[in-house]
C-alpha cells in the first residue's frame, strides 16, 4: 500500500523499466562509440599503410636503402651481382647499385596457411652499376641491370622489411588497371639511363612503377627473389617499360567490415600519385 503522506516512491516494476531503458541506452551509446572508434582506427591503419608506400617511393627516388654495411656486393663481367660477408660501407661496393624495391603482399612465410594477409614485405633490390665492366656505361634495361634481391633465407644479407598492417587491416586483393588483373607484388625502380655514341645522355630521373610478372598472393619471398633471375621476368619488365602508365590497386578490409582501397599510379612521371579511400562497402574491383 502507498502511504497517505505527500512523498511517493517507485514501484519495483517502474524501477525495472527504468533500469532496462538505461541499460539499452548504454549499450547503444557504447556500440556507437565503439563503431566510431573502429572506423577511426581503420582510417589510421590506412594512413599508416599509405605512408609506408610513399616512403618506398622516396627511398627509390633518393637512392636510399637500409643497410648497416655488414656485407659486400660485387659484379663481374656478366650476370647478377653477388654478395659476400666482408663489411663494406655504402657507395664502395664496386659494380653494384641500388635499383629499387618490391612491395610483396600476403607472403607465404610458412607460418600461416596460404599466406599472412596482415603482413607485407618490402624487398630491396641491387643491380649492375655498369653493363659489362667498370669502364662501360650504366645499364639501359632490366636485362642489362640483372636485378637481385638483397635477401637470404639464412639472413646474410637480408634487407627485407616485414611490416605488420595495423588496427586489424588485411589485404584481400591486389590488381592492376581496369582489367582486374590480380597480382601479388609490384615494384618501384629507378628509371634507366640512356646513351648514344658511347656517351651518357642527360635527362631527368623518374620512378618506374611495375607489376611483378607472374606474382601471386601466396608466393614465398624465395620464389619471388628467384624469379628476378629469369629471362622471362626481365623481358616482361622491359616490355612493360615502353607503355609505362600502370595503376596498382590494393584492397583492404577491417575487423568490422570496413573497406579500404589504396591506389598507386599517375603523377606525371616524376612523382607517383598515392591515394586512399575508406567505405562501408567494397570499392573498385575489390571483393565484398
Amino acid at each position: 500500500m502507498r502511504s497517505n503522506s505527500g512523498s511517493q516512491g517507485y514501484t519495483v516494476l517502474e524501477v525495472m523499466i527504468f533500469l532496462a531503458i538505461s541499460g539499452l541506452m548504454f549499450v547503444l551509446a557504447a556500440s556507437f562509440i565503439s563503431g566510431k572508434q573502429s572506423k577511426s582506427q581503420f582510417k589510421q591503419g590506412m594512413n599508416d599503410f599509405k605512408s609506408n608506400i610513399m616512403r618506398v617511393e622516396n627511398d627509390v627516388s633518393n637512392g636510399f636503402f637500409p643497410s648497416n654495411a655488414n656485407f659486400s656486393c660485387t659484379a663481374g663481367s656478366a650476370g647478377q651481382p653477388t654478395f659476400g660477408a666482408t663489411a663494406k660501407a655504402q657507395g664502395t661496393n664496386q659494380g653494384c647499385a641500388f635499383i629499387g624495391k618490391i612491395v610483396q603482399f600476403v607472403p607465404d612465410d610458412g607460418t600461416v596457411s596460404g599466406g599472412n594477409k596482415k603482413v607485407y614485405n618490402l624487398v630491396t633490390l641491387a643491380g649492375r652499376q655498369y653493363q659489362s665492366d667498370v669502364n662501360s656505361l650504366p645499364p639501359e634495361s632490366f636485362a642489362q641491370s640483372r636485378p637481385i634481391a638483397i635477401y637470404s633465407p639464412a639472413g646474410t644479407p637480408d634487407l627485407t622489411e616485414k611490416i605488420n598492417l595495423q588496427w586489424g587491416l588485411e589485404v584481400t586483393k591486389v590488381y592492376t588497371g581496369a582489367d582486374n588483373h590480380t597480382i601479388g607484388a609490384f615494384g618501384m625502380f629507378s628509371s634507366f639511363s640512356k646513351s648514344s655514341s658511347g656517351t651518357l645522355d642527360t635527362g631527368g630521373q623518374s620512378t618506374l612503377l611495375m607489376e611483378m610478372p607472374s606474382s601471386t598472393m601466396n608466393q614465398t619471398e624465395t620464389s619471388l627473389a628467384g624469379s628476378l633471375g629469369t629471362a622471362a621476368t626481365l623481358s616482361a619488365l622491359d616490355a612493360a617499360v615502353a607503355g609505362q602508365s600502370p595503376t596498382i590497386s590494393v584492397c583492404l578490409k577491417g575487423d568490422n567490415n570496413q573497406h579500404g582501397l589504396l591506389t598507386v599510379g599517375g603523377g606525371n612521371g616524376q612523382r607517383l600519385a598515392t591515394t586512399i579511400q575508406v567505405s562501408d562497402t567494397a570499392m573498385g574491383s575489390c571483393p565484398a
